[in-house]
């Protein structure tokens, strides 16, 4: 199990485990960074509950220098084979005779073969470039928060920082760069493995190389190549486009310029696959705990005039214990303050694609239907005979269900094509939305999250740094709600598309 599968684990618990179990450093790896339709930003935020990627709240981001791991690699074999190789020659010829007997014309027919041994010698030879970067890391000395960062925090807008920040930061990104490389030499000649490692191992064994040690192997093996059948095939993952020299070299001085920019096209703070990222609670950021201060004086109880020595002493030690608590209860609210947009952006995201959906079904049916009526069609217009297809290869759904499934969701019974079917009709109350989802539209859900959700955080906004979420009824009632999963008509039907 990965790093990552561990702490998702970790946080589908939130409930019942506090999240001071991730006191550690968090170092993430494995399938989440396998996207690469995702961009991990340096400095950007992040929200372990959700696994999104937040802003960028760094003003001035400076990083530490890397550090690199170099790893050359240098395969090859040696084969020898015999072909038999025959020609074949047929001809004719007519001739003309005269003789005691008579005279008159023949033809003759004349052919030959030749069988010739050729002798092919094969030299392949694998290479395979690989460099690793790590300690490329946030220099929180140099990098400061946005001024808009500074803006949220100062006018106590903590809700909107731990939004759009997220509740951690990326503090470090290891990245990968491979460079594989086959080639086949063919010769008639005599060619050995070890003559032809030497004229290549010694130019491309390493990018870092002398200019001079280039220029002498290069002259030794101008020739070497002459008359013989070579082949490369290069393969590069994680590579900065600007040192690119050439990907698709036909010739040996093409390969080379490759192999020798490997470093360049290789090495790079923003170079390489992402293969680990380091996040930071924001709770351990001198600066945000330093532009929080305010904040936080605001939320602690004031110690009552008169108080006897006893009660000082017991305050005070309140405040020590909350002081080393309050980390991890922003750091809680803030993640569920991730759930919960994450929750308001998957609604609003599935009723978009909902009522897409229901548009281009409308669009089909439509068209069904016009063609019935002006009798290019067999059969007349029936919902029951046209079915679509499920995505998933499973039962596919007659027409009219699926209409109706999606009138459901969408609450978008006043269209043309729903109002001739006598679809519109004035829907029922649909009663208690928060509980019992599967009954309402899309909209009437996110309406429902949204009444309860209004009144959790007014209760949790002025205790956001002394208190943890779930010791609110309102919020913690809101916690099993927040799971955002795609309707199954969304799903396994959307977009529309007729079984034949």
């Amino acid at each position: 199990m990965t790093k990552l599968k561990s702490i998702l684990l970790k946080s589908a618990t939130i409930l019942f485990m506090p999240l001071t179990v991730l006191a550690e450093t968090i170092v993430i790896d494995g399938e989440l960074l396998n996207d690469l339709r995702r961009t991990p930003v340096l400095g950007g935020g992040f929200s372990l509950t959700t696994e999104d990627y937040k802003s960028l709240c760094f003003d001035n981001v400076e990083t530490s220098i890397p550090s690199y791991d170099y790893d050359y690699s240098f395969y090859s074999s040696e084969t020898e084979t015999k072909r038999k190789d025959k020609t074949s020659l047929e001809f004719g010829f007519e001739y003309g005779y005269s003789s005691w007997v008579g005279s008159g014309k023949g033809k003759a027919n004349v052919q030959t073969s030749q069988t010739s041994k050729i002798k092919l010698n094969t030299v392949r030879i694998f290479v395979v470039i690989h460099l690793n970067s790590y300690y490329a890391s946030l220099n929180e000395s140099k990098s400061t928060l946005s001024a808009q960062a500074k803006d949220l925090i100062q006018s106590e807008d903590i809700i909107g920082f731990f939004d759009a920040c997220g509740t951690y930061y990326i503090r470090t990104i290891n990245r990968q760069s491979r460079i594989y490389a086959w080639l086949t030499l063919k010769s008639k000649e005599k060619v050995t493995k070890n003559t032809f490692k030497l004229h290549l191992e010694a130019s491309f064994k390493s990018p870092f190389s002398s200019s001079s040690m280039k220029s002498k192997v290069e002259n030794e093996s101008e020739n070497f190549f002459k008359g013989k059948q070579l082949s490369i095939k290069i393969i590069g993952r994680g590579l900065g486009k600007a040192h690119i020299v050439n990907l698709s070299p036909t010739s040996i001085e093409e390969f080379q310029k490759v192999i020798n920019n490997a470093s360049k096209s290789m090495s790079g703070i923003h170079t390489g696959r992402i293969t680990s990222l380091e996040i930071i609670p924001w709770m351990d950021n001198l600066s945000f705990q330093y532009e929080l201060k305010p904040f936080i004086i605001a939320q602690e109880v004031p110690l009552e005039e008169g108080a006897t020595p006893e009660a000082k002493k017991a305050y005070l030690d309140r405040q020590k214990s909350l002081s080393l608590r309050r980390k991890w209860i922003v750091a809680e609210n803030g993640e569920f303050i991730s759930m919960l947009k994450n929750k308001y952006r998957a609604l609003q995201a599935y009723q978009f694609a909902t009522m897409n959906c229901q548009a281009k079904l409308e669009r089909i049916l439509t068209r069904r239907e016009d063609l019935a009526t002006q009798g290019k069609t067999q059969d007349q217009f029936n919902w029951e005979t046209i079915n679509f297809k499920n995505h998933l290869g499973y039962s596919s759904l007659n027409a009219k269900p699926l209409y109706e499934k999606l009138l459901l969701l969408t609450g978008n019974n006043q269209t043309q094509f729903a109002v001739n079917k006598g679809l519109n009709k004035e829907a029922e109350s649909a009663g208690d939305c928060f509980n019992k989802p599967e009954s309402c539209s899309l909209y009437e859900q996110w309406k429902a999250i949204s009444e309860k959700a209004d009144t959790c955080l007014g209760e949790l906004y002025p205790e956001f740094t002394t208190k943890i979420y779930r010791e609110f009824d309102k919020c913690k009632s809101l916690v099993a709600k927040l799971t955002a999963l795609m309707p199954g008509v969304l799903f396994y039907y959307c977009a529309p598309v007729e079984k034949g």
